[in-house]
């Protein structure tokens, strides 16, 4: 059977895969159009005189029918009473199914809805692996993509309940089965949840090779909802790194995704991501601000356990703002959606948190109520830290209250779990070991610390015949520093005048072409080469004195005006660096109330981006950018002066670094032939002239790149 492919389809079944995930709404649609909606049958009997009636193959309608169970049950799928469709047709499903892998396949599905629907995760797990020992000796192409999805739900939802060691073998078994199918999509789809796995291990290294393969693949196939969640992915992971600038703007990457994607299921998550940055920075009013913006997502999509962990959030967040009240509140209501939907991996700290919020508040009453509460669950999850924790609210609740037998056993018990998890780590290390020989090795360490203590004591106690000679030679050695840190900081000074005099035109002494190119690389957005024609020759019309203030009041008013840093580069000619994201029909219409004597004045600028080529892993030689600019601005110049002009030229994702080289116009003239530059302008591309060595015009099918 093909898996999850209509047989009047001409897809295979790792295209249909992919159309699953990438537009799930569209697939949808195009089944559904066909599908009865009173369709009904209690035996394959039956389903085979339905399809006969409806002039269809029985496979293709049982394999519709499965199908539709899972876009019912995938969330970018906008639809009402999807849970009710997909709980009916797998009962039919239930009574017709008879090969092997159309049980898997029905086994893979029932664990999905118990997951997403019951959040039953460990009924999740049973049925998959029942579903794996079906196709265990299936390798044809429909099997071997049935085994993916069955490899990612189980490395998914072992992950999430704590199962690191399953999640891992299930997630390296994705990969291998992704690159059995030869797909550069399930490969990346395989890399980001390895990269998942390994950001949960703290192994932040390892996580960010994989979503950078992940990353790369992606974008060879032109996976626009696979990225989206890539850059959500990467924006977690810098926040993880505490790169804040880098998780702050592939957050706002995959904003901008889901948005085109007209996907707002994650823009919760982006939404959350941006908050946490902002909490690790302890900045919690703006991080409040994001949290409740999520929270209105999530409950504009009804997603309940988002809301749960938003409110958990916001009760953090306000919890270290000092105000234990509010925070009380959201955790409180955070809790009753955990508890209602049994999600006890969530449950147990969100119980935690309130232990702490009341242990801060001496409220040793609620204090106790939910740290034996997380303690259950963290003994039910086998989470020793946590229990630990529990344990330890518990202990100064009592205390506070002067039960003191109560604290005695609980410390009787944090000090047994102590010396478990040391067994545990001593059982991993001397590969399970005796208990008898873990003891001895740490009676050995025992002993050798206390030597270890011992000699050093010893050594302290000599110390006592150098103080005079160490501080005799700390003073020498200060005022040797001292002198050394004046000097240095006087060639600082002067090397300081140096750069800034370097950086300076000679002539006018305003920041000039050296400093524009320095800049370049400086947190740059965008650069633009900008002339005012009637400026050109004002060193020779007006003499140098008077030019150099016309220059200078130029060149302060392009700064006010732009927002850039600007520079001077010759009379009538500035260069202006951007560092926030702009276009060029933007940086027009900031220069439009640009005057010099109270006329206004009439401009023409070539702008880039910056970085201008998609990879950023190739950085173009100044030299390069700069000429690209002249190229634009000579093509804007060329345009009818009774206007002002830009020209604006931009590499596509998938431009060759090779375009940017010498001869650049030529380089150029062949890149924008072949379609690989893009060019803006607010004048008439036809009226443009580039010089001799570019071509003379642009073809209307470039124009529409």
């Amino acid at each position: 059977m093909m898996c999850w492919i209509p047989q009047a389809s001409a897809q295979t079944a790792d295209e249909t895969e992919i159309a699953l995930r990438e537009t799930p709404q569209a697939l949808y649609e195009s089944i559904i159009k066909d599908y009865p909606t009173d369709l009904q049958f209690s035996s394959r009997a039956q389903l085979q005189q339905q399809a006969k009636a409806l002039r269809l193959d029985p496979q293709t309608l049982l394999n519709n029918m499965m199908l539709l169970v899972r876009l019912n049950l995938d969330v970018q799928v906008k639809k009402n009473n999807k849970q009710t469709e997909a709980r009916q047709l797998l009962d039919q499903l239930q009574l017709v199914v008879q090969s092997d892998a159309e049980k898997a396949m029905l086994l893979n599905l029932e664990g999905r809805y118990q997951g997403r629907i019951k959040q039953d995760y460990n009924q999740t797990i049973t049925l998959n692996n029942q579903a794996l020992s079906l196709l265990q000796n299936k390798d044809d192409p429909a099997s071997l993509v049935l085994k993916f999805v069955v490899y990612e739900d189980l490395g998914v939802v072992s992950l999430m309940l704590k199962k690191q060691q399953a999640a891992l073998n299930n997630l390296l078994q994705l990969k291998k089965v992704a690159e059995q199918l030869h797909s550069r999509y399930l490969i990346a789809e395989a890399e980001t949840k390895l990269g998942k796995y390994f950001r949960s291990q703290d192994k932040l290294e390892q996580a960010l090779k994989h979503y950078i393969a992940a990353y790369q693949l992606s974008s060879q196939e032109n996976s626009l909802y696979q990225k989206a969640v890539l850059q959500l992915n990467l924006a977690k992971l810098y926040r993880d790194l505490e790169q804040w600038d880098d998780a702050l703007n592939y957050s706002h990457q995959a904003i901008d995704s889901f948005k085109k994607l007209n996907f707002d299921a994650y823009l919760s998550s982006c939404m959350t991501v941006i908050a946490t940055v902002y909490a690790h920075q302890e900045e919690w009013n703006k991080a409040i601000d994001y949290y409740l913006n999520a929270q209105q997502i999530d409950a504009k999509l009804q997603n309940i356990i988002a809301q749960g962990l938003n409110f958990h959030n916001l009760g953090e967040a306000y919890f270290k703002l000092g105000n234990p009240e509010n925070a009380l509140d959201y955790l409180h209501q955070a809790n009753k959606i955990f508890r209602e939907r049994h999600s006890n991996h969530y449950l147990v700290y969100n119980e935690l948190l309130i232990a702490q919020v009341a242990n801060a508040s001496h409220t040793w009453e609620l204090v106790l109520d939910h740290a034996q509460k997380a303690e259950a669950l963290a003994q039910q999850l086998h989470l020793d830290a946590e229990l630990a924790e529990a344990l330890g609210y518990q202990v100064n609740a009592y205390k506070a209250k002067g039960d003191n037998q109560t604290v005695v056993a609980l410390q009787d018990k944090l000090l047994t779990l102590k010396q478990s998890q040391i067994a545990q780590q001593q059982d991993q290390q001397q590969q399970r070991q005796s208990g008898e020989l873990n003891e001895q090795q740490l009676t050995l360490k025992v002993t050798q610390l206390q030597q270890q203590n011992q000699r050093q004591q010893e050594i302290l106690n000599t110390r006592d015949y150098f103080i005079g000679a160490i501080l005799l030679l700390l003073v020498v050695a200060g005022s040797y520093c001292l002198y050394l840190l004046r000097e240095q900081y006087r060639h600082k000074r002067q090397l300081a005048v140096i750069r800034q005099c370097n950086t300076t035109d000679p002539i006018t002494a305003l920041p000039g072409f050296r400093g524009f190119c320095e800049q370049i690389y400086e947190n740059c957005t965008a650069i633009a080469l900008l002339a005012v024609k009637t400026e050109f020759a004002a060193d020779l019309v007006r003499g140098h004195h008077q030019a150099s203030k016309r220059q200078q009041t130029l060149l302060h008013k392009l700064r006010h005006l732009s927002k850039a840093q600007v520079y001077s580069l010759r009379p009538g000619l500035y260069g202006l660096v951007f560092e926030e994201a702009l276009n060029a029909k933007q940086l027009q219409h900031r220069l439009d109330g640009l005057t010099l004597d109270e006329q206004p004045l009439m401009t023409d600028f070539g702008f880039i981006p910056h970085p201008l080529l998609a990879d950023t892993d190739v950085q173009l030689p100044t030299a390069i950018l700069y000429e690209t600019l002249q190229l634009a601005l000579s093509a804007s110049l060329s345009l009818p002066s009774a206007e002002s002009h830009y020209v604006a030229l931009s590499a596509l994702d998938f431009t060759p670094s090779g375009i940017f080289s010498n001869p650049l116009y030529e380089q150029l003239e062949k890149g924008i032939d072949r379609g690989f530059i893009r060019i803006e302008t607010n004048g008439n591309k036809s009226e443009i002239h580039w010089p001799p060595t570019v071509m003379s015009a642009i073809s209307d099918n470039h124009d529409i790149i």
